[in-house]
């Protein structure tokens, strides 16, 4: 069985679970089963700016947001695993510098073919807007 719970919730289902660094299992009365340090260690946040921008050319908005676009793309996927379910939301994307006096890339960019907003507390859904548009997060 394979179990997992993203990028927090991972390594705190094996600390809980006695995969971690021993002192700070022990510290929490957790019997340690493997001694590995790395497990929750160098976490950080992801955060993005997402910039969205509207286009004079057609982009995934425009077929994913009708429902007969839906069903289309749904049914390829199901019948032949391929088209724009099977690939990953961001069609592109790169390391860059900041600025010229960064020795070496400090920012990643993200291209996406959509732009969309978020919508539910409970279950969140992306909704493509209803213009041509795409995105690049920063």
């Amino acid at each position: 069985m394979i179990l997992c719970g993203g990028a927090i919730n991972s390594p705190q289902l094996l600390q809980l679970s006695g995969v971690g660094a021993g002192s700070l299992l022990t510290r929490h009365g957790i019997e340690v089963v493997a001694e590995s340090p790395a497990v929750g260690r160098y976490l950080q946040d992801h955060l993005a700016v997402s910039y969205f921008y509207r286009s004079k050319v057609p982009t995934l908005n425009d077929v994913f947001l009708p429902l007969s676009g839906k069903i289309k793309i749904a049914l390829r996927y199901l019948t032949s695993r391929r088209g724009l379910l099977a690939m990953s939301v961001n069609q592109a994307g790169g390391f860059v510098r900041s600025e010229p006096s960064q020795s070496r890339p400090n920012l990643q960019l993200y291209f996406n073919p959509i732009s969309y907003t978020t919508q539910g507390m409970m279950r969140r859904q992306l909704k493509p807007d209803p213009f041509s548009a795409f995105s690049l997060v920063l």
